[in-house]
């Protein structure tokens, strides 16, 4: 018969949880991610800039932050972010420990998100007929910009250019 104490032996190490970018486009951020250690009996968190990666295409880049954190949540943020191109982040492994002792395993790659610091560009086409004496002349403007959003265009934004008497 066992008299003893009961022991609980913890052999699996604490998982790390990457939330989805608080952003999915950005010109300049900033945008954060949530670091979530799954662990009942999570224990602490070394998490620091020589443990988190930017995983980067094109030219885009940023600076990686940390919150100070407690518990099992941290926040990253990628602030300065420059260029085009998609950034994301990876965490290697022993960024945070349980209470048995048992380390992380790596984390990522994140979902990323788009960096788009490209103005659309604007093309005007050619009047819809060549020459009127009353009718209506319109003309198509087309922005090309693989992230375009929308368009604030107002009269306002219009200049009217005319030679002669011509005037509309």
């Amino acid at each position: 018969p066992f008299n003893g104490d009961v022991i609980s032996i913890g052999r699996n190490a604490p998982t790390v949880l990457i939330a989805a970018p608080s952003a999915s486009i950005t010109a300049g951020g900033p945008v954060t991610y949530s670091v979530i250690y799954t662990d009942a009996n999570f224990g602490s968190s070394t998490l620091s800039t020589s443990d988190v990666h930017l995983n980067k295409t094109g030219s885009a880049n940023g600076t990686l932050g940390f919150d100070a954190g407690t518990g099992a949540t941290r926040t990253i943020t990628i602030s300065g972010i420059t260029g085009d191109g998609t950034l994301g982040i990876s965490i290697d492994a022993g960024s945070g420990v349980d209470q048995a002792g048992n380390t992380t395993a790596a984390a990522g790659p994140s979902t990323t998100f788009i960096v788009d610091n490209t103005v659309p560009a604007v093309t005007i086409s050619a009047p819809s007929v060549p020459r009127t004496a009353t009718a209506p002349v319109t003309y198509t403007i087309t922005y090309d910009d693989a992230n375009f959003n929308s368009s604030t265009l107002a009269a306002a934004n219009i200049t009217l250019l005319k030679t002669g008497s011509a005037t509309g």
